[in-house]
C-alpha cells in the first residue's frame, strides 16, 4: 500500500520528510518485489492500493491536518508520477488496483467486498507508512475479522523511532512476520 514515487523519492516533497530515507534504509522496494514475485508464482491474490486525488481535490478531507498541504503543494494527483508505483513494483494483468482518498485502505473503497467475494481470510500487508497506512488498515482488517499479517521487511515509516513504536503496537493485534516466513507460507 502506498509504495509510491512521491513517498520513496528523497527529492519528492513527501519523500523528503523522512519517508524516502526510511524506505531506502529498510529496502522496502526490493523486499516487496520479492514478496510480490512469490505471491504471483503461488497464485496468492495481489491487490495494489494507492492514495490519490482527482484534479481539484474534491475528495480531499478538508479537516485533515495530515492532508491539508496536498492541494497547496499540488501533491498526490492520480495518474501522475507521484502516485505511481516504482517500475519494479508495476502491476501485471489481472492484479487489482484500488485507489483510496484516505489513510485507511478499507475506508470508502471496495477492498472488503473484493476480499470477501474471493474468500480471503488472511491478509499480508506491506507498504508505507507504518504509522498511518499500515496501522489504520491493519486495525480495520482486524475489526473486519481478517487474520492480519504484516511483513516486517516490507513496511517503512517516516523514521526508525516511529517505526519501532508503531510495530510494538501492531504486534498487539497483528502478526508481524519476517519476509522469509512469508516466502515459505505456500510452499
Amino acid at each position: 500500500m502506498d509504495i509510491m514515487n512521491e513517498l520513496i523519492d528523497p527529492k519528492a516533497k513527501i519523500g523528503s520528510e523522512g519517508f524516502a530515507g526510511h524506505a531506502i534504509k529498510t529496502n522496502i522496494v526490493n523486499n516487496t518485489y520479492e514478496a510480490l514475485e512469490y505471491a504471483r508464482k503461488n497464485n496468492i491474490m495481489v491487490i495494489f492500493v494507492n492514495v490519490g486525488f482527482t484534479e481539484g481535490y474534491r475528495e480531499l478531507p478538508k479537516n485533515s491536518k495530515l492532508f491539508k498541504k496536498l492541494e497547496k503543494d499540488n501533491l498526490l494527483l492520480l495518474n501522475e508520477k507521484g502516485t505511481e508505483f516504482p517500475d519494479k513494483l508495476k502491476r501485471i494483468d489481472g492484479e487489482l488496483f484500488i485507489s483510496k482518498n484516505r489513510i485507511n485502505s478499507f475506508y470508502g473503497t471496495n477492498l472488503d467486498l473484493v476480499l470477501r467475494t474471493n474468500h480471503i481470510t488472511d491478509l499480508y500487508l506491506s507498504g508505507i507508512a507504518t504509522e498511518f497506512v499500515i496501522l489504520s488498515t491493519a486495525l480495520s482488517a482486524h475489526d473486519y475479522d481478517y487474520r492480519v499479517n504484516i511483513i516486517r521487511q516490507c513496511i517503512s515509516s517516516s523514521s526508525e523511532a516511529t517505526h519501532k513504536t508503531v510495530c510494538e503496537l501492531l504486534n498487539k493485534f497483528a502478526n508481524l512476520i519476517d519476509l522469509d516466513v512469508f516466502l515459505g507460507v505456500s510452499s
